[in-house]
């Protein structure tokens, strides 16, 4: 990288700003600003293993694009062309992001939706309820491969036909679940569920970097992006059980999951109403589906006759790539200990709270999801439900700033990959997520539950060993295991 660096910080210890800037500093005799050449600006800012966030240059003017202040070089550098999503309107661009925001946030929610039917569905089938907790074991586990699997469809395809069909699909097999006669295809649709539902948690990053703002200067705003995207898959767990007790204590278990189908239906026609499609390819700068119809661009014709775009063989063979990066992979494994626990507990808390002592009814134990996480000490020592809520929820805000700051981090560091980084943080959460719900409920039962979530708090504790390995060796990973050479659109 040519030029003198004056400040640089390594991208472990920073967040991640919505348009990472460089800013030349060197003048001429006149005084002007002279920008440096630099053609990938968003790949040169991340080169040699560290961020840079200025730079000093002597080389003459290359028509680099800069920012309001005549000085900082806009990163990723905009075209000219008025459908790249760097040069839409603020609202525009929000509209996009609203409609990303339900699919994130039922990917989750749809799976734990269940989770407070237990009890009812139990009676229905004759029997047990641990037993019947199972039923989401497989959506939760496939969630990981469904996202991961899409990413090669996102890069051929597009964000927008496939979001589109994640909700379609979605409705579809939670509406055939909710008329299954027994556990056995009730389940097996509720498994096709979380494997057609999960890619919004893979595309959210994608779409931030998309449309991320070539104006802005304020750094964090890219950070605020992930932050929203985050929090709204991160908050599902919690919501959808929380509205789904409250309707159970008025209707059916059978009319409780079409409800659920309902929030997937009116979904799918937000991301028709307000979605577009954000794909550019930059190095050319064009929009691939330019001139198609809004309906060929949902139902992924147009991406699929669009010229140029990377082969699914390609995506697939660097997210096989990408697994093996350290720099991604230990941050990913610390996150798939923290989910492990939380989701068990969010799939199996209802076990703990209907019976005795504490003995809450559908409407007290929906309550109970608003404040998020695991109490182990109150449940053995029949401690006030209060503590129990107060520590669940403590967990949930390390849920959601582990997971921004991670999010935000893989972007930095793999800022052309966005989407096939964010599908193996989405893989190994969901992965530690389908294990628990099988040995949960037993290992409580057997050690009591201070024993049970004492350990599993110093096996989180011993897994962010992973985070700190990163911030010290993140630099020299990144300069001798490189990001795939041949980068997404």
């Amino acid at each position: 990288m040519a030029g003198t660096s004056n400040e640089k910080c390594d991208l472990d210890s920073t967040t991640s700003p919505e348009a990472p800037v460089l800013a030349s500093s060197d003048r001429d005799d006149r005084g002007a600003v002279a920008p440096r050449q630099n053609k990938d600006t968003e790949k040169n800012a991340s080169a040699g293993g560290t961020y840079f966030v200025k730079e000093t240059t002597s080389d003459a003017d290359d028509g680099l694009k800069l920012a309001k202040d005549g000085v900082t070089i806009l990163i990723p550098q905009p075209s000219d062309d008025n459908e790249d999503p760097l040069n839409w309107t603020w609202l525009r661009k929000h509209k996009v992001l609203i409609s990303l925001l339900l699919p994130s946030l039922l990917t989750d929610w749809g799976m734990t939706w269940g989770t407070t039917l237990f009890q009812a569905q139990a009676v229905t089938w004759g029997m047990s309820v641990p037993d019947v907790a199972r039923s989401v074991s497989g959506g939760i586990f496939l969630q990981g491969p469904g996202g991961v699997l899409a990413v090669p469809f996102v890069q051929r395809y597009g964000r927008l036909p496939v979001l589109f069909w994640s909700q379609v699909l979605g409705f579809v097999m939670v509406l055939i679940a909710t008329f299954m006669p027994n556990y056995a295809s009730f389940t097996a649709f509720r498994t096709l569920q979380g494997f057609v539902a999960t890619s919004p948690q893979v595309i959210g990053l994608s779409v931030v970097h998309d449309i991320s703002s070539s104006t802005s200067l304020t750094v964090l705003e890219r950070a605020r992006k992930v932050n929203i995207w985050a929090f709204t898959f991160l908050l599902g767990p919690f919501l959808g059980p929380f509205v789904s007790s409250f309707l159970l204590s008025r209707i059916s278990w059978q009319f409780d999951m079409g409800v659920l189908a309902m929030f997937y239906g009116v979904s799918a026609i937000l991301v028709v109403l307000l979605g577009e499609e954000t794909l550019y390819d930059r190095d050319k700068s064009w929009k691939p589906t330019a001139g198609a119809s809004k309906i060929s661009i949902l139902v992924g014709i147009a991406g699929a006759k669009a010229k140029g775009q990377t082969s699914l063989m390609l995506v697939s063979k660097q997210l096989l790539e990408l697994l093996i990066k350290p720099q991604l992979l230990l941050p990913t494994l610390y996150i798939m200990l923290l989910f492990t626990w939380a989701i068990g507990i969010v799939t199996t808390v209802t076990q703990f709270i209907r019976p005795p002592p504490y003995l809450l009814d559908n409407t007290q134990a929906s309550l109970f999801y608003l404040a998020p996480i695991v109490g182990g000490l109150t449940l053995q020592k029949q401690l006030p439900v209060i503590g129990l809520a107060a520590a669940w929820s403590l967990m949930a805000f390390a849920q959601v700033a582990s997971t921004t700051a991670i999010s935000a981090y893989a972007l930095d560091v793999f800022p052309h990959h966005a989407a096939l980084a964010s599908s193996w943080i989405n893989f190994w959460r969901t992965t530690g997520g389908f294990c628990v719900t099988y040995f949960q409920t037993q290992w409580v039962a057997k050690s009591g539950a201070a024993t049970t979530f004492g350990i599993q708090a110093a096996i989180i504790a011993f897994g962010f060993i992973f985070v700190i390995i990163t911030q010290v060796m993140g630099a020299r990973w990144r300069l001798k295991f490189p990001a795939p050479s041949i980068a997404e659109n």
